[in-house]
């Protein structure tokens, strides 16, 4: 995104998961696989494909105790609740360093709003590790509990309609380049975060523009 284009964002959307707060994929990948039965499907769990009943959960359609049914059911474990919600969570790493600091920030001069897709389970987690973080902003949109969930346009119109953000004046960060074509497709500017680094460099040029 051009430096110039930055002059007129007003509005900005974070993603949460490799944008603002580290995740693990494969380590989940991995301990749900070492509690499946040998011939059961191996589980996906990537930022651009996943298995359906992990789908299910990031939009609300299963609860908790549904969705540890379907994962005996789908992968053969026969595992406690415990261990399946260890396996679950092994994605959650934590915050990434000095997020919070950013965030407190860019919010003395932009308006923000967290868009995520995620789940009960991880949600209850990272509300208890990093409440100051999620205070930062205005409002948090998470797909479980409005049951759609990113890349579906309809989850980014909701945010722009319930935040009245224009799109013109709105930047959107996230790691998964299918949610930013989405966003590009109703006029949000979009910034694909390919490594953390990436947020910190556009916070700062987003803070140059405001402080100057």
């Amino acid at each position: 995104m051009q430096e110039s284009l930055l002059s007129g964002v007003r509005n900005l959307i974070f993603d949460l998961g490799g944008v603002l707060y580290d995740v693990d994929y494969r380590a989940t990948e991995t301990a749900i696989s070492l509690l499946r039965e040998p011939t059961a499907d191996i589980p996906v769990f990537s930022r651009s494909v996943q298995t359906e009943c992990f789908t299910l959960y990031e939009t609300g359609q299963l609860t908790s105790d549904e969705f540890r049914s379907e994962l005996r059911s789908v992968f053969g474990i026969t595992a406690s609740n415990m261990q399946l919600d260890a396996a679950w969570c092994a994605i959650l790493t934590g915050v990434y360093p000095g997020r919070t600091e950013l965030l407190g920030q860019l919010r003395k001069y932009y308006r923000m709003a967290l868009l995520s897709n995620t789940n009960a389970m991880h949600l209850d987690i990272v509300q208890a590790e990093c409440p100051e973080l999620l205070a930062q902003f205005d409002a948090c949109f998470y797909s479980h509990e409005l049951m759609i969930r990113k890349p579906q346009q309809e989850i980014f119109e909701h945010v722009l309609e319930i935040m009245d953000f224009r799109p013109e004046e709105t930047l959107f960060l996230d790691d998964s380049r299918q949610h930013l074509q989405a966003a590009d497709a109703l006029g949000i500017h979009t910034m694909w975060v390919r490594h953390p680094e990436v947020v910190e460099t556009v916070a700062g040029l987003l803070l140059r523009n405001r402080e100057q």
